[in-house]
């Protein structure tokens, strides 16, 4: 069986390159020349030997558990805040809910009993309009009437005086052609003058 040392190779120098950013270039030289022992020892550019590379690398080391207790503090109280928003998530939905249900069934309400509502409507101020103007039409209506009937009575009375008149000055002139007679209509009583005489009439006027 083949191996593929170039993989291999690829492998180890990309976990080099992670310990170099983790524990510092001295630490990852150290392991490169115990790898390589062929190969030169340099320390890093700053001076730092490989023990002190060590030494920072186990005291790191020896960090790492109250960090992880603090990372899973942290954890906890996140899914904590995480578990307390779902809970007002879901509580929020079923206000929403509630909400919704009654205002379906009003729209449900509406597309049925309501339908035709804005018709309706509109007929029935069509019939209030039409109602509230029919009086100040009577009024307006009687208002006329009265007063072509009072005209029409004045043009009458005025055509039978007229009339009695003519008629009373023909009948009642007597022999004298220089007398003078007058007829007046006053209610139900006609008053004939003539000769110095006056005789009254009574009369039933219909119009």
């Amino acid at each position: 069986m083949l191996v593929n040392l170039d993989v291999y190779a690829t492998r180890i120098y990309e976990f080099q390159g992670s310990l170099h950013n983790w524990c510092g270039s001295s630490f990852t030289a150290a392991i490169k020349h115990r790898i390589h022992p062929d190969e030169p020892f340099h320390e890093s550019q700053n001076g730092t030997s490989v023990a002190t590379t060590r030494g920072a690398f186990r005291e790191g080391y020896r960090k790492r558990p109250a960090e992880k207790e603090q990372y899973q503090v942290k954890s906890r109280k996140l899914r904590e805040q995480i578990a307390g928003l779902n809970e007002q998530h879901y509580g929020k939905v079923g206000e929403v809910r509630q909400i919704k249900d009654p205002v379906q069934a009003l729209k449900t309400e509406l597309q049925t009993d309501f339908q035709d509502a804005d018709k309706h409507y509109h007929n029935e101020w069509i019939k209030l309009q039409t109602n509230l103007l029919v009086p100040t039409d009577l009024q307006t209506y009687s208002q006329a009437l009265d007063n072509a009937i009072m005209k029409n009575h004045s043009m009458k009375m005025d055509e039978i005086n007229r009339i009695l008149r003519e008629l009373g000055t023909q009948t009642y002139r007597g022999t004298n052609t220089g007398s003078k007679s007058s007829v007046t209509l006053q209610s139900d009583t006609i008053t004939i003058v003539g000769d110095h005489v006056s005789l009254d009439m009574e009369v039933r006027l219909n119009n």
